[in-house]
């Protein structure tokens, strides 16, 4: 019998729908509603020794919208195959509501961690998030502002890692 296969997703999601990425008792998000689509298609249990048994790659605050994260479960191998990447974005957009799409799915090494990333990227775009035609010119400029200059980011690091 086969064991278990680690399985790496990309997703997007709109953000204003949810309470940030990362699982709250009683409160949208991301993960929680991930995670509740992987029980009801049977590819994850509830109970997980480490914790969540969906791991992300990054985490969201609430109302930001995502193009593309990455997610990590673990399943059984036999599910994987019997299945492939077609079959797995079948059944879990078909258990999210819209708010959440998942667009590719491939096997990843079993010790491969989302989280471990040598490098991120973060792209802000605004394109698509609301009607820019109105816009004052001078307005825009001004609210695009926030993005220039230098910018402290040790709150994005690990404790541990040299600035």
């Amino acid at each position: 019998m086969g064991g278990n296969c680690r399985l790496a997703f990309a997703f997007g999601h709109r953000g204003d729908t949810f309470h940030g990425s990362q699982v709250q008792p009683n409160l949208r998000t991301v993960q929680s509603s991930l995670q509740e689509a992987l029980y009801e298609l049977g590819f994850i249990k509830k109970t997980n020794v480490s914790g969540q048994p969906c791991i992300l790659s990054s985490r969201t605050d609430a109302g930001v919208h995502v193009r593309m994260n990455i997610a990590a479960i673990d399943i059984p191998e036999a599910v994987w195959d019997g299945m492939g990447e077609s079959g797995f974005l079948t059944a879990i957009n078909d258990q999210l509501d819209g708010d959440i799409v998942v667009w590719a799915a491939q096997k990843a090494e079993l010790n491969w961690n989302p989280r471990r990333a040598i490098s991120r990227t973060y792209r802000y775009r605004l394109e698509g998030c609301f009607d820019w035609r109105g816009a004052e010119k001078k307005k825009f400029y001004e609210w695009l502002n926030v993005f220039v200059g230098q910018h402290d980011f040790n709150n994005f690091r690990k404790v541990d890692e040299v600035p």
